[in-house]
C-alpha cells in the first residue's frame, strides 16, 4: 500500500494528508500505541509506487507446478508455484 501520486488529483492529495497525518494521530490516540502507527506511516512511505510494485512482481520468474497428490489432499484447488 503506497500513497497516491500526483496523478490522483485533488482526491489523491486529500488521501495523502489523511494517510500521513490523520490515521497515525487517531490510531495513536485511540490505541495508546503511537509507535505502531509511526511504523505504519513509515512503511507506507517506503512501499514502492503501484508501477514499481507491478514491475517488481513481473520481474520474478516463476513456473506453475502441479501439486503432488499428498500435498493437495486438504486443498484440492490450491495452486503451487516454484521459484
Amino acid at each position: 500500500f503506497s500513497e497516491p501520486g500526483e496523478e490522483a488529483g485533488i482526491m489523491g492529495y486529500f488521501a495523502k494528508l489523511f494517510i500521513r497525518y490523520i490515521v497515525p494521530t487517531l490510531g495513536a490516540v485511540l490505541s495508546g500505541a503511537p509507535s505502531e502507527y509511526l511504523h505504519l506511516q513509515n512503511s507506507i512511505d517506503l512501499f514502492p509506487s503501484p508501477t514499481e510494485f507491478v514491475a517488481a512482481l513481473e520481474s520474478v520468474e516463476c513456473d506453475y507446478v502441479e501439486p503432488k497428490p499428498e500435498e493437495a489432499v486438504d486443498t484440492p484447488k490450491k495452486k503451487w508455484f516454484q521459484f
